[in-house]
Protein backbone atom coordinates (compact mmCIF):
# COMPACT_ATOMS: atom_id res chain seq x y z
CA UNK A 1 0.00 0.00 0.00
CA UNK A 2 1.38 3.41 -0.96
CA UNK A 3 1.51 6.03 1.77
CA UNK A 4 1.46 9.79 1.42
CA UNK A 5 5.15 10.06 2.26
CA UNK A 6 6.41 7.37 -0.12
CA UNK A 7 4.63 8.55 -3.26
CA UNK A 8 6.04 12.06 -2.89
CA UNK A 9 9.73 11.11 -2.55
CA UNK A 10 10.60 12.08 -6.12
CA UNK A 11 10.53 15.80 -5.32
CA UNK A 12 13.94 17.25 -4.54
CA UNK A 13 13.01 20.36 -2.60
CA UNK A 14 14.99 19.58 0.54
CA UNK A 15 11.72 19.71 2.50
CA UNK A 16 9.98 16.59 3.71
CA UNK A 17 7.25 15.89 1.10
CA UNK A 18 4.78 14.93 3.83
CA UNK A 19 5.28 18.38 5.38
CA UNK A 20 4.58 20.05 2.02
CA UNK A 21 1.46 17.91 1.68
CA UNK A 22 0.30 18.78 5.20
CA UNK A 23 0.64 22.54 4.67
CA UNK A 24 -0.97 22.39 1.23
CA UNK A 25 -3.91 20.43 2.64
CA UNK A 26 -4.22 22.85 5.55
CA UNK A 27 -4.15 25.76 3.09
CA UNK A 28 -6.84 24.12 0.96
CA UNK A 29 -9.01 23.63 4.03
CA UNK A 30 -8.54 27.31 4.96
CA UNK A 31 -9.42 28.41 1.42
CA UNK A 32 -12.49 26.14 1.41
CA UNK A 33 -13.68 27.56 4.73
CA UNK A 34 -13.05 31.08 3.39
CA UNK A 35 -15.11 30.25 0.31
CA UNK A 36 -17.99 29.09 2.50
CA UNK A 37 -17.78 32.21 4.68
CA UNK A 38 -17.53 34.53 1.67
CA UNK A 39 -20.67 32.98 0.16
CA UNK A 40 -22.61 34.23 3.19
CA UNK A 41 -20.69 37.41 4.01
CA UNK A 42 -19.31 39.05 0.89
CA UNK A 43 -20.06 37.50 -2.44
CA UNK A 44 -17.81 39.91 -4.34
CA UNK A 45 -14.67 37.89 -3.53
CA UNK A 46 -16.31 34.47 -3.51
CA UNK A 47 -15.48 33.66 -7.19
CA UNK A 48 -11.84 34.63 -6.62
CA UNK A 49 -11.57 32.41 -3.58
CA UNK A 50 -13.15 29.59 -5.56
CA UNK A 51 -10.64 30.10 -8.36
CA UNK A 52 -7.75 29.96 -5.89
CA UNK A 53 -9.27 26.76 -4.47
CA UNK A 54 -9.28 25.23 -7.96
CA UNK A 55 -5.60 26.15 -8.40
CA UNK A 56 -4.77 24.57 -5.03
CA UNK A 57 -6.65 21.39 -5.95
CA UNK A 58 -4.65 21.15 -9.19
CA UNK A 59 -1.41 21.42 -7.19
CA UNK A 60 -2.74 18.80 -4.77
CA UNK A 61 -3.42 16.45 -7.68
CA UNK A 62 0.04 17.05 -9.13
CA UNK A 63 1.65 16.13 -5.80
CA UNK A 64 -0.51 13.01 -5.49
CA UNK A 65 -0.46 11.91 -9.12
CA UNK A 66 1.65 8.78 -8.52
CA UNK A 67 -0.76 7.58 -5.82
CA UNK A 68 -3.76 8.38 -8.01
CA UNK A 69 -2.29 6.50 -10.99
CA UNK A 70 -1.23 3.52 -8.87
CA UNK A 71 -4.65 3.27 -7.20
CA UNK A 72 -6.47 3.61 -10.53
CA UNK A 73 -4.39 0.77 -11.99
CA UNK A 74 -5.13 -1.46 -8.98
CA UNK A 75 -8.82 -0.61 -8.63
CA UNK A 76 -10.00 -3.77 -10.40
CA UNK A 77 -7.53 -5.96 -8.51
CA UNK A 78 -7.98 -7.21 -4.96
CA UNK A 79 -7.05 -4.58 -2.37
CA UNK A 80 -7.90 -3.85 1.24
CA UNK A 81 -11.43 -2.51 1.68
CA UNK A 82 -10.14 0.64 3.38
CA UNK A 83 -7.94 1.50 0.37
CA UNK A 84 -10.88 0.87 -1.98
CA UNK A 85 -13.23 2.97 0.18
CA UNK A 86 -10.68 5.79 0.41
CA UNK A 87 -10.24 5.74 -3.38
CA UNK A 88 -14.03 5.88 -3.81
CA UNK A 89 -14.35 8.84 -1.44
CA UNK A 90 -11.47 10.63 -3.20
CA UNK A 91 -13.08 10.00 -6.61
CA UNK A 92 -16.41 11.32 -5.33
CA UNK A 93 -14.61 14.38 -3.96
CA UNK A 94 -13.07 15.02 -7.37
CA UNK A 95 -16.40 14.65 -9.18
CA UNK A 96 -18.16 16.84 -6.62
CA UNK A 97 -15.44 19.49 -6.75
CA UNK A 98 -15.64 19.62 -10.56
CA UNK A 99 -19.42 20.03 -10.35
CA UNK A 100 -18.99 22.66 -7.63
CA UNK A 101 -16.46 24.62 -9.71
CA UNK A 102 -18.50 24.43 -12.91
CA UNK A 103 -21.74 25.43 -11.20
CA UNK A 104 -19.88 28.22 -9.39
CA UNK A 105 -18.63 29.53 -12.72
CA UNK A 106 -22.15 29.53 -14.12
CA UNK A 107 -23.55 31.24 -11.02
CA UNK A 108 -20.88 33.95 -11.16
CA UNK A 109 -21.67 34.71 -14.81
CA UNK A 110 -25.46 34.56 -14.92
CA UNK A 111 -28.40 34.52 -12.56
CA UNK A 112 -29.49 30.89 -12.39
CA UNK A 113 -31.49 29.96 -9.26
CA UNK A 114 -31.49 26.22 -9.97
CA UNK A 115 -27.75 26.22 -10.58
CA UNK A 116 -27.27 28.21 -7.38
CA UNK A 117 -29.24 25.58 -5.48
CA UNK A 118 -27.18 22.80 -7.13
CA UNK A 119 -23.97 24.70 -6.25
CA UNK A 120 -25.07 24.84 -2.60
CA UNK A 121 -25.91 21.13 -2.62
CA UNK A 122 -22.45 20.35 -4.05
CA UNK A 123 -20.86 22.41 -1.28
CA UNK A 124 -22.70 20.45 1.42
CA UNK A 125 -21.74 17.18 -0.26
CA UNK A 126 -18.09 18.28 -0.42
CA UNK A 127 -18.11 19.16 3.28
CA UNK A 128 -19.36 15.65 4.03
CA UNK A 129 -16.80 14.02 1.75
CA UNK A 130 -13.98 16.10 3.25
CA UNK A 131 -15.04 14.95 6.72
CA UNK A 132 -14.92 11.32 5.57
CA UNK A 133 -11.57 11.94 3.85
CA UNK A 134 -10.16 13.40 7.08
CA UNK A 135 -11.50 10.42 9.02
CA UNK A 136 -9.69 8.03 6.67
CA UNK A 137 -6.47 10.02 7.18
CA UNK A 138 -6.71 10.70 10.91
CA UNK A 139 -3.58 8.66 11.75
CA UNK A 140 -1.50 10.66 9.28
CA UNK A 141 -2.99 13.92 10.59
CA UNK A 142 -2.33 12.91 14.19
CA UNK A 143 1.28 12.10 13.35
CA UNK A 144 1.79 15.43 11.54
CA UNK A 145 0.07 17.58 14.17
CA UNK A 146 0.95 15.94 17.48
CA UNK A 147 4.25 14.23 16.78
CA UNK A 148 5.93 16.97 14.71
Amino acid sequence: MTTHSTHLKSYHTGINPATINFWLDLGLLAIFLSAIASAFLTRSIHPWIGTSMAAGVLIHFALHWKWIAATAQRILKPMPIQVRAKALVDALMLIDFILLALSGGIVSLIYAPRVTSFHSWCMYALISLIAIHLAFNWKWLYTKIVKS
